[in-house]
């Protein structure tokens, strides 16, 4: 007889991905296949569709931050109808980030695929990745340090299927830029050998 484990990938993802992700971080601990299955990329994607379909034309779920903390927020810039305003509302917030019993303070956030790189407001910043979904948060160390005024962005690799932190790194001072690159998989940074042909200028933004 057959069981919903039985279930085909696409089938069980099909169902998963139309649970509410309260309700899915409690069940995926009743079946090891739910589980690994929660965690693939092909999973998340779709997850994040059928999200998107079921919010209403006028609402967009967004990510932001406020007083240095991390919510996921309702907004609608339009209203619906004569009595209602343009609105932000709190959905949650993002729970895990400590650092020894004490607040972390966040000033950037940038997002791929559900993962979030926060960056930490601080004079020397420090990086975070944080997977809502599964609760997880992954300290970054730097190669050498982080300075205020570098810049970041979260992508995913294809071709070897991990994510990438692209680090962005200015010394003004010396006028030497360098372009480091950050696999999740292997926990490592490198170097790229990279030459930009173009000046971001001393007033360039982090993001």
């Amino acid at each position: 007889m057959a069981t919903i484990s039985d279930l085909s990938q696409d089938l069980a993802e099909e169902i998963l991905s139309r649970l509410p992700l309260t309700f899915l971080r409690k069940i995926r601990f009743t079946c090891k296949k739910w589980n690994d299955l929660s965690k693939h990329r092909s999973f998340t994607k779709k997850q994040i569709s059928v999200a998107k379909k079921r919010q209403s034309k006028d609402c967009q779920a967004m990510i932001m931050v406020m007083n240095y903390r991390v919510y996921l927020t309702s907004v609608n810039l339009l209203g619906t109808g004569s009595n209602v305003y343009p609105s932000i509302k709190r959905q949650g917030t993002l729970m895990g980030l400590n650092d020894a019993n004490r607040r972390v303070d966040i000033s950037t956030v940038f997002h791929c695929d559900g993962l979030l790189l926060c960056i930490t407001k601080e004079l020397s910043s420090r990086l975070v990745v944080c997977n809502p979904y599964l609760g997880q948060t992954m300290w970054i160390k730097p190669r050498n340090s982080y300075h205020e005024m570098d810049s970041y962005a979260l992508g995913y690799d294809k071709s070897l299927r991990s994510y990438k932190i692209l680090r962005f790194v200015d010394y003004a001072e010396d006028q030497i830029c360098e372009f480091e690159l950050y696999s999740l998989e292997t926990s490592s940074w490198k170097v790229l050998d990279v030459t930009p042909d173009w000046d971001l200028g001393p007033h360039h933004h982090r993001g």
